[in-house]
């Protein structure tokens, strides 16, 4: 479900799920918790092959990125959908997550 990478003291997630619903979004969450053990200060989420969220999933998504700032850490959303640019700014969740297009550049 998640495939993790370090580069250039970033922690790269890349997940792995084209669909994120109710039926896996705890273990998603959990997935995604399990990184943060070591509290890496930046994450960068690469959700390229990610083209459905549900509620659920953006619940899970949230709580991982309040879990990170608590601590002090950077959460960046990449690669994003269309659907799922769509979905955050639908939210307004846009407005609470960095976001970028382009996982070379937000590694460097």
């Amino acid at each position: 479900m998640i495939q993790s990478e370090s580069r250039n003291n970033t922690l790269i997630l890349h997940i792995q799920e084209a669909r994120v619903d109710m039926v896996v979004a705890r273990k998603f969450r959990e997935g995604l918790s399990s990184f943060i053990k070591e509290k890496p200060k930046r994450i960068v989420l690469d959700l390229k092959e990610t083209e459905y969220f549900d509620s659920s999933a953006l619940e899970a998504l949230v709580a991982f990125m309040k879990d990170v700032k608590g601590y002090g850490g950077q959460l960046i959303l990449c690669n994003l959908s269309r659907s799922l640019l769509t979905l955050l700014k639908l939210s307004k969740l846009d407005l609470l997550f960095e976001i970028s297009d382009d996982l070379e550049k937000t590694v460097i």
